[in-house]
């Protein structure tokens, strides 16, 4: 019988996916490795993928062969060397074009399969060697996985013990800890405690009595990275690398490295994987930075076939699945942080903990669903219609009514973090800070997601300051302030100064202290620059378009007050401000308020300013 024709055993399948699996994945990892380390890309993906791709492609390889083959060996038929090899090397091949990516999937999948019926055309002429060389081979193929995986693993707990010895002697006493809480992608107008009729953050809300929670925060950047770089140096964005393909350059001190050297114990948890994982360059100063996790979808995720095909509506849609491949949920991030806490009492401590449960997709659990809108059917893709002009206001709606089920669900886990170190006796002694990197767009002014523009809905983020016995409970200060100044009030509330990061105390906001004239916020995006200046926010494209809302009676930003005659002043002012990055848009003088009132009123009232973002039930 010609060898192409001999029966193939089970343990024949085995062998030879499990040899394909990994020639695959190393593959697979030596183009991602050229990517990083030749090309300067970002990879979003776990560095584990060093023995996860070969390990997800063996199950990929080997689940649907034994299948085959079990089938044949029932109906007695035979399956083929030279049928196996076709299938294996079209996978290896596809995973090389899908990394690629420069083809369409039809004409990968096309040109896959040529490909691999010539390999196994050429390799069942040489059967028996090449069984020879998979069998020589294979046993060296695992060891290098087992290797790189071992080295990986062992080299962060090396790291962690590296820096935990280089940790600063320990803070006096009684020195507080800090917690400091992002909620990644969450708005200001969806809190409940920030004025929404809906009852998105009964947690949230009953902590917020016990510190300051101020009405107008705003973030430098509608989206994570710059953000998070902001609230850890107090830089403005343009100020470091970070951007959509390059990660921070550590050209900044950060406030995890600066607490660090002052003895406190550093502890990051990220649920954002995109821009927050150790390549974006922010795990500087940790001692311990929980990112990637090895979980089954994260596992499959290694696998560039599985991502390639996974974020594709069409196979989302067939399998009626939309969830996030590995995302880390708050309840699980909340206890891991809870245990972290508990189990190193012996010195304060500093963790970041940013929750993704609020972005999209919008997902909450099944208990949450529908408890502010249609619990129906919906497809949580629609977020990235191309065309926001052709969605019908419904469909919207059900969008925004997910997004903030899912910040219910969170809330649920922030409050269970904060009962557990309440009831340890733990809050007692922390700084408890609750903010959000930017916000969300729901079509209010055209677009839906973040990261494209800096209205209020993307850029007015929660921020609550909870300190025991060290500032006023309750209070709610309503003048702009901004995320730059993060870092310094962090430090001074532990009574370290402000160190040498930008930005002032937010202290100023219950002690009454004044301070040097500055915008009190401001904020940049690739094509458009943004200052918030007392009631005031203005907006300058790239093209030099601009607009001016009243912040305060128009939140909606529905009126652009920049053609008025009464502001021709102010904007002059302003757009001169615009070559030093609106730095000195604070020596901009703006009409008082009432020019605004009469306005609106000569225009039929206020009624258009009553509502907030989304509607009138959406404040």
């Amino acid at each position: 019988m010609p060898a192409a024709q001999r029966r193939i055993r089970i343990p024949d399948i085995l062998l030879y996916g499990t040899w394909w699996g990994i020639l695959t994945g190393l593959a697979e990892v030596g183009l991602l490795g050229v990517r990083k380390w030749v090309l300067g890309r970002y990879l979003h993906i776990s560095p584990m993928v060093v023995w996860m791709a070969p390990v997800a492609d063996i199950l990929l390889l080997l689940l649907p062969a034994v299948a085959v083959g079990l089938a044949a060996r029932w109906g007695r038929r035979n399956l083929s060397f030279t049928h196996l090899t076709a299938g294996f090397a079209a996978f290896g091949m596809l995973s090389v074009l899908t990394m690629w990516g420069k083809l369409y999937i039809p004409a990968e999948i096309v040109l896959s399969i040529g490909v691999g019926v010539q390999v196994a055309g050429w390799l069942t002429r040489h059967q028996s060697r090449f069984r020879h060389l998979v069998q020589a081979t294979l046993p060296g193929m695992v060891g290098l996985v087992l290797l790189g995986g071992g080295i990986l693993h062992g080299s962060r707990l090396v790291r962690e013990r590296r820096m935990e010895a280089r940790l600063g002697p320990p803070p006096p006493a009684g020195t507080p800890n800090v917690l400091l809480i992002i909620l990644d992608t969450v708005r200001s107008f969806s809190l409940s405690c920030y004025g929404q009729g809906r009852p998105t953050t009964p947690n949230i809300d009953r902590f917020s009595h016990r510190g300051v929670r101020f009405e107008r925060a705003y973030t430098t950047a509608p989206w994570t990275l710059p953000s998070h770089v902001t609230m850890l140096t107090g830089a403005m964005p343009h100020e470091t690398a970070a951007n959509w393909v390059t990660p921070f350059d550590g050209s900044r001190t950060t406030l995890t490295e600066s607490l660090a050297e002052q003895g406190f114990r550093t502890a990051g948890f990220v649920g954002n994987l995109w821009y927050l994982a150790r390549e974006a360059g922010l795990s500087r100063g940790f001692v311990h930075y929980e990112d990637y996790r090895v979980t089954p979808g994260r596992m499959l995720a290694a696998s560039a076939v599985v991502r390639r095909f996974a974020t594709r509506a069409t196979v989302r849609n067939l399998l009626g699945y939309y969830e996030i491949l590995g995302r880390i949920h708050g309840a699980g991030l909340s206890r891991r942080v809870e245990r972290w806490i508990r189990r190193h009492p012996d010195r304060p401590f500093f963790a970041m903990v940013n929750y993704f449960d609020a972005h999209a997709p919008y997902l909450p659990p099944a208990r949450f669903r529908g408890t502010f809108g249609d619990p129906g059917r919906r497809n949580p893709l629609l977020l990235y219609e191309p065309n926001v002009d052709s969605l019908a206001p419904h469909a919207v709606q059900r969008e925004l009514d997910a997004y903030e089920e899912a910040l219910r669900s969170l809330d649920e886990d922030v409050g269970w973090l904060l009962d557990s170190l309440e009831a340890q006796g733990i809050l007692d002694n922390t700084v408890v800070i609750i903010t959000a990197d930017h916000g969300e767009e729901f079509a209010e002014h055209g677009e839906l997601g973040h990261g494209g523009s800096l209205y209020l809905e993307v850029t007015q983020v929660p921020l609550i300051v909870i300190a025991p016995d060290r500032i006023p409970a309750g209070a709610t200060p309503a003048d702009p302030v901004s995320l730059v100044d993060l870092p310094a009030t962090i430090l001074d509330l532990l009574g370290l100064g402000t160190g040498e990061f930008p930005g002032r105390s937010l202290a100023r906001a219950w002690t009454g202290e004044a301070g040097p004239g500055h915008p009190e916020a401001v904020m940049e995006e690739e094509e458009m620059l943004g200052a918030v200046l007392g009631r005031y926010h203005y907006l300058v494209r790239r093209d030099g378009n601009d607009e001016l809302y009243d912040a305060v009676l128009d939140p909606v930003e529905t009126r652009d007050l920049s053609d008025r005659q009464e502001f021709q002043g102010f904007m002059a002012c302003l757009r001169s401000a615009t070559a030093n990055r609106l730095r000195s848009a604070s020596s901009c003088i703006a009409p008082s308020a009432p020019g605004l009132a009469r306005a609106a009123a000569a225009d039929g009232g206020m009624d258009a300013f009553e509502s907030g973002p989304g509607g009138s039930d959406t404040r």
